[in-house]
């Protein structure tokens, strides 16, 4: 068997736009804020400039890095830190939804991969690699998949797979705040150094 790719799959160009939007909206927001609280007016036009563009840089960056591979013999995935990789024999069974409601009302399709242990080890979800790329991963990876053809909501899939969401995934405020708390330290430091000079 060769280690090259079978199939290499990257995020879906149209969803990157909107989902940078909703990801980077909360850190405009929070910057707009403390800008308005702090600094004089030209720390906060470059407090959120910065703000826009480091949100944008890493978007970009990761856009352009993220891959998806599929081997006769390995599933890797590829993010900041390099690719990661996995025996496709270490990966028992797989959950397939057709239809995901989120928490926003909108549905997409999502893929989650366990191990024999039975944790998640893998969420490839349509709201960032596009529905279409989610449901050729599911029908190339060939393992055991059980798919689910209905529309399914958070709440539902709670309980027919507990393992499959994460701790942020299920309370996403939390993960919220914690970025609005990272992006308003960004804001003050920013402010604080254009202040001093």
């Amino acid at each position: 068997m060769t280690d090259e790719p079978v199939i290499e799959i990257t995020r879906s160009r149209k969803r990157f736009i909107s989902r940078s939007i909703e990801t980077y909206a909360p850190f405009v927001g929070v910057s707009i804020i403390a800008t308005i609280a702090f600094g004089d007016v030209r720390g906060r036009i470059v407090a959120i400039v910065v703000v826009l563009l480091l949100g944008l840089g890493l978007s970009v960056a990761y856009q352009r890095r993220a891959r998806v591979f599929i081997t006769q013999e390995r599933f890797g995935r590829r993010g900041w830190l390099g690719t990661w990789w996995m025996r496709r024999k270490d990966l028992e069974r797989a959950l397939y939804l057709e239809s995901l409601t989120g928490r926003d009302g909108r549905a997409t399709r999502e893929l989650f991969l366990f191990d024999p242990a039975g944790s998640r080890v893998v969420h490839i979800s349509g709201r960032v690699w596009g529905n279409k790329n989610v449901s050729r991963i599911a029908h190339a990876i060939a393992i055991p998949t059980s798919t689910i053809d209905r529309v399914v909501s958070l709440k539902e899939l709670a309980t027919i797979e507990p393992r499959a969401l994460g701790f942020f995934e299920r309370h996403p405020s939390v993960a919220i705040f914690g970025v609005g708390i990272i992006v308003l330290s960004v804001v003050l430091a920013v402010t604080a150094l254009l202040s001093s000079n």
